[in-house]
């Protein structure tokens, strides 16, 4: 199989405010950006998604529950902490979203010095062609760790 990884990631805000079911979450409360997958070399990928995961570099009390939306044309991104909302126009660009709903603490540790695991899964591959965006809204109330990062992993096979 030849495949390639495309990486993203967000960097909350230093903050621990409480997110409620639905809220989007974004690296910035007023000028979010959304999140642009690629390899180190290049931000453009043409196969199928086969599979994807996200790590998030805290382990916190309660944890997150995510949908990450993907899109082929960069979307207009939803201020983090607010209530996450997709425009028709956006919608039109969406090729699919992966759950990220349950994660599993890699380093048991609370808070800063944990961190944690989730695969979603791909259970129907869908086609990647070209660049690849991403926003990402919270399905269930938690309360973040301030700085919290999370990075999100999507297995390309390029066959």
């Amino acid at each position: 199989m030849n495949s390639t990884t495309l990486t993203a990631s967000y960097t909350r805000p230093a903050n621990t405010t409480l997110y409620t079911a639905n809220d989007a979450m974004a690296e910035s409360t007023s000028a979010p950006t959304a999140l642009t997958f690629g390899p180190a070399s290049d931000a453009r990928a043409n196969g199928w998604l086969v599979g994807a995961r996200c790590v998030d570099a805290v382990n916190a009390t309660t944890l997150p529950q995510l949908r990450l939306f993907l899109f082929n044309a960069s979307p207009t991104a939803v201020n983090d902490n607010s209530p996450f909302t997709l425009s028709d126009a956006n919608l039109r660009t969406c090729i699919g979203f992966l759950d990220f709903t349950t994660f599993t603490a890699g380093d048991d540790t609370s808070g800063a010095g944990g961190n944690a695991l989730s695969i979603a899964p791909v259970d129907q591959p869908f086609a990647i062609n070209g660049p690849v965006y991403g926003l990402v809204k919270v399905l269930n109330g938690y309360t973040p760790v301030s700085a919290e990062v999370f990075n999100f992993y999507l297995d390309i096979d390029t066959r």
